[in-house]
């Protein structure tokens, strides 16, 4: 099955690679510059812009929405509707509570899990990760969605693990590795910092792909059961 579901998941991510590239890359390229402008002090001197963490709080800021509206539209893809992008980003701007509440109970659950062992921090890791995915689509709770995620997932932990170890043996760790040496060659952080970062955000969309399709084929089954 896991085969299977890579295949479907590439082939959809190539016939709709520009499509779901454009969704996030006007979030990602907009992080990416305030950054790098950030990171070479060509910031205005205030309190906030100067502040370490600026970055990080403006890409959590950013994430729910970009995130939603991708959710979003491969779940409009799969059924051959495309959205326009402005209709995808004021969903994912309405979803943007339920996403980062669901994205910060799920983050807490793995550093829960890391602080505890390494073991269980990975089971939350897999195990909660289709909440956000039934926060966006089933419009649920983010506690009921935590909820959901960890009954679906049951059934699925070694199929999504291994999902993801392929997928980031595959794309993520040459990238990773790309990115590296263009910092080893110490050119301009244009080239050796925000460009790796825009290619690692359109990769990141094969994992979205991934995982949706396994949520969407565990509801499947659960429907497909006579008790369910």
């Amino acid at each position: 099955m896991l085969l299977n579901l890579l295949k479907d998941s590439l082939n959809f991510y190539r016939r709709n690679f520009v499509f779901l590239a454009m969704i996030v890359l006007p979030f990602s390229i907009f992080v990416g510059l305030f950054e790098l402008l950030f990171n070479q002090q060509e910031l205005p001197d205030s309190g906030l812009l100067t502040n370490p963490s600026t970055p990080f709080l403006l890409s959590l800021l950013i994430y729910p929405i970009s995130q939603g509206a991708l959710v979003l539209a491969i779940a409009a893809s799969v059924e051959g509707q495309y959205p326009s992008l402005p209709s995808l980003w004021k969903q994912g701007l309405r979803l943007w509570f339920p996403v980062a509440a669901v994205n910060f109970l799920y983050a807490a659950a793995i550093l829960g899990g890391l602080f505890m062992l390494v073991i269980p921090g990975l089971i939350f890791m897999v195990r909660f990760m289709f909440a956000e995915y039934a926060v966006v689509l089933n419009k649920q709770h983010p506690l009921d969605a935590m909820r959901t995620s960890w009954t679906l997932s049951g059934g699925y932990f070694r199929l999504i693990l291994g999902g993801f170890l392929v997928i980031t043996a595959l794309i993520y760790f040459p990238a990773l590795m790309l990115t590296n040496l263009l910092n080893e060659l110490e050119i301009a952080p244009f080239f050796s910092e925000f460009l790796p970062s825009q290619l690692f955000s359109v990769l990141g969309t094969f994992y979205a792909v991934f995982v949706f399709r396994v949520f969407h084929q565990a509801q499947n089954d659960v429907k497909a059961t006579p008790d369910a």
